[in-house]
């Protein structure tokens, strides 16, 4: 049986991993156990938003903030379409 994990579970367990602090290693790690994860299964949308966070271990350009990830997390549990665009067009660079 497939258990599809949901935007809302990864946007609460996002919270719930920066609740515990901000930890670009362990947040890439947490993301990266639940693409690999049988019983999970991650496809499409949830995959790329995993993927997104899990590459955050990959070096500083690829990181987000923790203002970010938490908006991030709320645009999630509201089920927003394209959250990392959202994300995106509020950087100021």
């Amino acid at each position: 049986m497939n258990y599809n994990i949901d935007k809302q579970k990864i946007g609460q367990e996002l919270i719930d991993q920066l609740n515990s602090g901000y930890n670009v290693d362990n947040i890439s790690w947490w993301a990266h156990l639940l693409m690999i994860k049988p019983k999970d299964d991650p496809e499409g949308e949830m995959r790329e938003i995993l993927e997104t966070i899990s590459l955050m271990g990959a070096g500083p350009e690829f990181e987000y903030s923790e203002k970010e990830l938490r908006g991030l997390a709320v645009l999630l549990i509201s089920n927003a379409k394209n959250p990392f665009e959202i994300i995106h067009e509020k950087r100021k660079f």
